[in-house]
């Protein structure tokens, strides 16, 4: 696919290879969620030293790849011994695979600590594997303090089966970037979402991801609080795909009897489309070449009900983990100290 070099070259101009991450033991694994696209990868030391618990253990993450979609780690101890590090990612809902590739130690304070084997686990898909560095000759044999873990993260390719005309295309959990040139014509439908499905001009289009969630976004929470009283539903293109031609987004209603109304959730408001309700076939009808985030809802809504937050958002995405090495904890850390050299001069120069 010629997109997913342009991806890579992407990739590799906002990664740094430098860069490390540490992150101390947490016994909550709550702190995060699987993602769809990105996975966990689970690895599973025998350490050299048998008494060595999670509580000890801070890990030490070295990225060659995959650095812009981290998220944590957690460290836990397993029944049998050993010490389990969970290395987690952000969402992703591209087009293209991502490569991973990390070296990972175990520290007890500064000092890194030697384990005589480790097991990777990652997306049956990945091709995770491991190798060991940093070898030398323990009691017991050859013991390792450096894990380098390389793989691939990416989501499954929908098959057209041949068809190019008038391609029916079914999108699974896994299964959501089409990419195929022949195709002219598409009909999108979803296997857990009977209600919804989109048809397009496909000629030489790019890839698309056409993963949808019905899982309602804080955003969307914010809504139904509003609207305590309304029954809401979530059709989510989490991939944002965006075609280039016109096509017909069609959501069949649950109750025929009941008015529904059809809105796109923008910046955290209900903003009413230009869908329009057919009464023969009971669906909406939407006319767009990009597809986003929209709720039908059997009550009335007004986006006027809901203040404006585009100056006060903050994305506090790479914050919320100071100790992972986030780029701007520590460009934070190397400003104060600046600030903090500046005062002292000052003061000098006074006296």
């Amino acid at each position: 696919m010629n997109a997913k070099k342009a991806m890579a070259a992407v990739l590799a101009a906002t990664m740094c290879a430098g860069m490390s991450s540490v992150a101390f033991a947490k016994n909550n694994a709550a702190d995060y969620t699987d993602t769809k696209g990105v996975d966990d990868v689970v690895l599973t030391f025998e350490m050299e030293n048998p008494d060595l618990e999670a509580d000890d253990l801070k890990a030490s993450i070295s990225w060659k790849d995959g650095k812009a979609y981290f998220d944590s780690v957690d460290i836990d101890d397993t029944s049998d011994g050993k010490i389990e590090v969970t290395v987690s990612f952000k969402d992703y809902y591209g087009n293209e695979d991502l490569d991973i590739d990390f070296d990972l130690v175990l520290k007890k304070g500064s000092t890194n600590k030697y384990w005589k084997s480790v097991e990777v686990e990652g997306p049956a898909n990945g091709g995770f594997k491991k190798a060991e560095k940093d070898g030398k000759t323990g009691n017991e044999g050859t013991v390792y303090k450096t894990a380098n873990i390389t793989g691939t993260f990416g989501w499954g390719w929908i098959n057209s089966d041949g068809e190019t005309d008038d391609a029916d295309l079914e999108v699974n959990d896994n299964a959501a970037i089409f990419d195929d040139d022949d195709v002219t014509f598409a009909t999108f439908t979803w296997d857990t979402l009977d209600e919804l499905e989109y048809a397009v001009k496909m000629s030489k289009q790019d890839a698309v991801n056409m993963y949808v969630d019905t899982k309602a976004t804080d955003e969307i929470k914010a809504i139904m609080k509003k609207y305590e009283d309304a029954d809401v539903s979530v059709v989510n293109f989490k991939g944002r795909p965006d075609f280039d031609f016109t096509g017909t987004l069609t959501y069949y209603v649950e109750d025929e009897d009941t008015e529904y109304f059809f809105y796109e959730v923008k910046d955290g408001k209900p903003v009413k489309t230009a869908a329009k309700y057919d009464d023969e076939d009971a669906c909406f009808t939407l006319k767009t070449r990009a597809l986003g985030t929209y709720i039908i809802s059997d009550t009335e809504m007004d986006a006027d009900d809901f203040a404006s937050n585009g100056d006060d958002k903050t994305d506090t995405d790479d914050k919320k983990n100071p100790e992972t090495g986030s780029v701007d904890f520590v460009n934070a850390a190397v400003a104060l100290g600046a600030v903090s050299l500046v005062a002292a001069a000052a003061v000098a120069l006074k006296k």
